[in-house]
């Protein structure tokens, strides 16, 4: 009996994961395609099973990618899915049933996944099912039509799969590479499409546009999804060039942190800059003397070696002081216009006049996941009708529009939660590998959420799996907590 059962344990290792993403193929494609299905399901079953024969954390990195919208080189549209589910929430639920199906075989790896962060997650969970279910019985829409909107929430979960597959230092120092790597990837397809133009895309997927900017045109690349790989990769490698002593290591992370921070600058976003410059600021009053001296040493140096290149452009004739003048004048307006609601700031907050409406009618959940369609299935959702409740870029404005008071109070706890253990950790630990991820996960969080009036940050699709990324990792540092060897 016993071997038996050892050949039955064997066999479900081998097989049921298989046949398990196989089952859980056909039921999305069901759930997902109301025409033909088998286009679709041959796409799911590869997908699956190249995370199959693959580590699993390399399924992580594939819904990156997807999310990513593969840096606009390949059109994911072409695989779009109508339905409740997409190809990202596919490329995330594939992350589950293999930790499920470990667990069952191996209970004790059970402990890789409790952590005390995780009542914030599954607080945050459960008032997102509840506003669900707000949504559908205030507005007798269908679950479908709340799932629309709902769905980029379930990445949050996302943080139980970073806990399950980084099970020691060796795996999250190879999670770190494969991560960096990618977005000196994405930095790389970024700086060859900036430098030749327009006339040759090769990131033919992403909207770009020329503006005016300090008296000349740029060409702003919109990288969407790859925007906050690269926020929180140069985080965590310039923080990491701060923590190590290592000359050669130190060398690595500063090229790191030049190559990924210049392309975030050339993306040409006030909001992201500003992000930039906290991702260094705030880390900056929790980091130890030694970090804190290095920074300022690297800040001075980088202001010398910019001063003399300006110095030498002007004296050949190349004008870079109008430019750089006209470029901080625009950095500086940035809380102008948000204080005084002018420029950009006052125009995306008369074209949000409406949602703002919304919000004071039901302050206490807002309006709920009520999708712009919904209003075909309901009157009480009329008011919806070609109108988008969720705007692009105040992510303040979109939860308190779909969530209410009850959303600023949910988030602001978990916020509140991280911030308090992140600190804790950063006193306690004494790892230079350990100290850089915390403090720049730290810093990438703090800008997130200081910039969240005008970025969506918590509430995009775009930006979630990094938010819960960041989660994740502060997280299996207080696990390990380990001096590195």
């Amino acid at each position: 009996m016993i071997i038996r059962l050892d050949r039955l344990i064997n066999w479900v290792k081998r097989y049921g994961f298989t046949i398990g993403m196989l089952c859980l193929a056909m039921g999305i494609g069901f759930l997902s395609v109301r025409k033909s299905i088998t286009p679709i399901l041959l796409l799911i079953a590869a997908f699956y099973f190249l995370i199959i024969f693959a580590r699993p954390i390399w399924g992580y990195m594939i819904m990156i990618f997807v999310i990513c919208n593969a840096f606009g080189i390949i059109n994911l549209d072409y695989f779009s899915v109508t339905g409740m589910f997409k190809l990202t929430d596919v490329s995330l639920l594939a992350l589950f049933p293999v930790i499920f199906a470990n667990i069952v075989v191996k209970r004790d790896t059970i402990k890789y996944i409790k952590t005390p962060f995780n009542k914030y997650i599954l607080l945050l969970s459960l008032f997102i099912l509840f506003v669900v279910c707000y949504t559908m019985f205030e507005f007798e829409v269908s679950l479908e039509s709340s799932i629309r909107l709902a769905r980029k929430y379930l990445f949050y979960l996302s943080f139980f799969a970073i806990l399950y597959y980084i099970q020691d230092i060796a795996d999250i120092k190879k999670f770190l590479f494969i991560f960096i790597a990618l977005a000196v990837c994405c930095s790389s397809l970024f700086y060859t499409q900036f430098f030749v133009g327009s006339r040759f895309k090769i990131m033919r997927y992403l909207l770009m546009d020329y503006q005016q900017l300090g008296g000349f045109y740029i060409l702003r690349i919109y990288l969407a999804g790859s925007t906050p790989l690269l926020c929180l990769s140069f985080a965590i490698c310039f923080w990491l060039t701060q923590c190590y002593t290592t000359q050669k290591k130190v060398r690595v992370f500063l090229i790191l942190s030049f190559f990924l921070g210049i392309a975030l600058f050339l993306c040409f976003s006030r909001a992201r800059w500003v992000m930039q410059f906290l991702i260094i600021a705030v880390p900056f009053f929790f980091a130890t003397k030694y970090e804190k001296a290095k920074t300022l040493k690297l800040t001075l140096i980088t202001a010398c070696i910019g001063f003399i290149i300006l110095i030498v452009a002007q004296a050949v004739g190349v004008d870079f002081l109008t430019h750089l003048t006209k470029l901080i004048q625009r950095i500086e307006s940035t809380y102008y216009e948000i204080i005084h609601q002018t420029g950009t700031f006052g125009y995306r907050l008369e074209d949000s006049f409406q949602r703002i409406n919304m919000f004071l009618k039901r302050p206490l959940l807002g309006v709920g996941f009520l999708h712009h369609l919904a209003a075909l299935e309901s009157p009480k959702a009329a008011f919806v009708k070609d109108y988008l409740v969720e705007t692009i870029d105040s992510g303040l404005i979109t939860l308190l529009v779909t969530m209410g008071l009850g959303g600023v109070a949910v988030f602001s706890i978990v916020l509140i939660g991280f911030f308090t253990r992140s600190i804790k950790i950063i006193r306690v630990n004494n790892s230079p590998l350990l100290r850089g991820i915390c403090l720049g996960c730290l810093g990438y969080i703090a800008g997130a959420t200081l910039t969240f009036i005008t970025l969506p940050c918590f509430t995009s699709l775009n930006e979630i799996p990094y938010i819960t990324l960041a989660f994740a990792l502060v997280e299996k540092v207080s696990q390990f907590n380990t001096p590195e060897e």
